[in-house]
């Protein structure tokens, strides 16, 4: 995250730089459990998996992996991002 926002305040990446609503989506995009809100996934080109969705998500039963009692669901937030992408490809891009 700091690596993009410092390219995007360099300016001489070329890369054009979209704000938040238009392209970056917050959090886990699950309708239940393990299943993808593919017209959701639609709008963004990117997926912040913050500590706070991850919690949220935890918190709604919606986090893809089991994770013991007590344990923080922040630790395990990249492979609850692998398994969230690897449910999008199974789900949705046949639907594109």
């Amino acid at each position: 995250m700091m690596t993009f926002k410092a390219i995007r305040e360099e300016g001489t990446s070329g890369i054009h730089f979209l704000g938040p609503a238009e392209n970056i989506l917050a959090g886990f995009q699950y309708i239940e459990p393990r299943q993808v809100d593919c017209e959701q996934m639609k709008i963004g080109r990117a997926i912040h998996f913050s500590h706070k969705k991850s919690r949220d998500a935890f918190d709604a039963g919606l986090f893809p992996i089991d994770i013991e009692e007590g344990h923080d669901e922040s630790h395990h937030r990249a492979e609850g991002a692998q398994v969230f992408l690897d449910d999008w490809r199974k789900q949705c891009l046949d639907q594109e």
